[in-house]
């Protein structure tokens, strides 16, 4: 609900604050305060406002049309509201009722038990904590930034510089990438995603140029994740990455963040393109032999024994006939088993 042009409206009716520019309804409150001493005044604007007067309110251009979409896209919205069930001033006015008709007349089409409401902000905390929330949205800073705010839960500050539609792109990188992603790379590196595209591989993992506010770009990469494979994939990586930018080699992405549960890690973004179907050039060997020479370097200078080997590395020639005789077997066997003549 977009209060500022209802308590304008009311201020103007009682002909108070004249000759004054106040117009949002945080600068009323704070030239009615300033005037009187105390909050009176401000809280009998509060009770008509958010009270009977409230069906005069206006949405914020774009929101209704944002839970529209996020409906249709088949995602379960809810309304969680830091409200008393009563004015302070005028025990009378039910404010929760007149929340729900505000959204009845505004056409909004939650559902009843979709619109909750809370009655100190830490109820509100734990009502997003229990229904585990992917995205939140909220315009006060000090719910986002509550102690008690789930960290699986994706933040998004609404304030007049981020407009509704802008939100709604947000949400579609998010649902793109995976909130939990969108939440780790937020912690790591202070800045939310607000664009996400997905990168064209052939393997089996998934990959992401995510674009953070303020413009940076990271690269998300989500592995495939399979118990009939133990191999640490990603922490393998991510920890191999990690030991390149300690010994000071830049020719590598950056790692930022890694999941726990290691189903994602996030890394800078570097331009470029695929050497597939390129001839080589005196140029590209002269790379590559320069970064052999320095990765041989750090080898020797690293305090960081390395231990992981990567996923399919072999120790010595012999050993790769034996592994293709294994992935073979795999293959024949799973052929063998669906009765697949032609995989056989």
């Amino acid at each position: 609900v977009g209060y500022d042009g209802l308590f304008s409206r009311l201020t103007r009716e009682r002909r108070w604050l004249t000759g004054r520019t106040a117009r949002t309804k945080a600068q009323i409150k704070r030239a009615l305060i300033a005037e009187d001493g105390h909050d009176l005044r401000w809280q009998r604007l509060q009770a008509d406002a958010y009270g009977p007067r409230i069906i005069e309110a206006h949405a914020f251009p774009g929101a209704l049309e944002f839970v529209a979409k996020a409906r249709r896209g088949g995602h379960e919205v809810y309304v969680v509201s830091h409200k008393s069930e009563r004015s302070h001033l005028d025990p009378s006015i039910r404010l929760r009722d007149c929340a729900r008709l505000w959204l009845a007349r505004n056409d909004a089409r939650l559902p009843k038990n979709r619109v909750l409401f809370a009655s100190t902000r830490d109820d509100k905390i734990r009502i997003i904590e229990r229904l585990g929330f992917d995205v939140f949205i909220d315009d006060l800073p000090e719910v986002l930034a509550h102690p008690g705010f789930p960290s699986r839960t994706e933040k998004i500050h609404l304030r007049p510089k981020l407009p509704w539609r802008e939100i709604s792109r947000r949400v579609d990188a998010l649902a793109q990438i995976g909130a939990d992603a969108a939440a780790a790379i937020a912690r790591a590196t202070g800045r939310p995603c607000v664009r996400a595209t997905a990168v064209r591989s052939k393997g089996n993992n998934r990959l992401f140029r995510v674009a953070l506010e303020g413009g940076t770009r990271v690269l998300l990469k989500r592995y495939l994740v399979d118990p009939r494979d133990t191999r640490p994939r990603a922490r393998t990586e991510f920890n191999g990455l990690s030991l390149l930018w300690e010994g000071g080699l830049r020719d590598a992405p950056q790692p930022i963040a890694l999941d726990p549960a290691e189903r994602f890690a996030s890394f800078s973004w570097i331009p470029g393109k695929p050497m597939k179907g390129m001839r080589p050039t005196n140029d590209h060997v002269i790379q590559a032999a320069s970064f052999l020479r320095r990765l041989r370097k750090l080898s020797g200078r690293s305090r960081r024994r390395w231990t992981a080997p990567a996923a399919d590395s072999r120790s010595r020639l012999s050993d790769y006939a034996a592994h293709i005789r294994r992935r073979l077997a795999r293959v024949r066997d799973g052929a063998r088993a669906l009765d697949n003549r032609e995989a056989l």
